[in-house]
């Protein structure tokens, strides 16, 4: 969803439902621990690399990803938003990929990316994922839960 006006506000919503989680499912916590111990500090796009071949190769993960991250990166690249809010961080793959194209891609001035998350597990991971990137400075994350 894109709004028009004198700060662009461009929405992310994360539409699934929070299922239990079994003890052993933990995919979330392998997919953590494969990126602190493979991906060197301050290397965002290293993350999201990491991330799609991991959703690839390991276990599917609920995730924007590479694919549907190109629609994303055309949406952006059309409403040129400065601040982007999202709605359910998950592991902080959209947030990540959002606050990269704004910094980087579009090269926005003061860009912001809110992200939000309800699930402390989830949104302790995001923030595992994205501190270590230097993002911190556009990028804040909310526990609603």
């Amino acid at each position: 969803i894109i709004f028009s006006g004198p700060i662009p506000l461009f929405l992310c919503f994360h539409m699934a439902t929070a299922a239990p989680r079994a003890v052993e499912d933990r995919k979330e916590q392998r997919l953590l621990e494969h990126i602190l111990a493979t991906v060197p500090a301050n290397h965002p796009e290293a993350v999201l690399a990491a991330m799609d071949h991991w959703g690839w190769t390991q276990a599917w993960m609920m995730n924007l990803g590479d694919v549907k991250g190109r629609i994303l990166d055309h949406a952006m690249a059309t409403a040129r938003p400065t601040t982007c809010l999202e709605l359910g961080a998950y592991c902080g793959y959209s947030a990540i990929r959002m606050a990269v194209r704004l910094r980087d891609g579009l090269r926005i001035t003061n860009p912001r990316v809110i992200s939000i998350e309800m699930d402390p597990e989830f949104w302790w991971g995001a923030v595992s994922r994205i501190e270590p990137h230097e993002l911190h400075d556009l990028l804040v994350t909310g526990n609603i839960g």
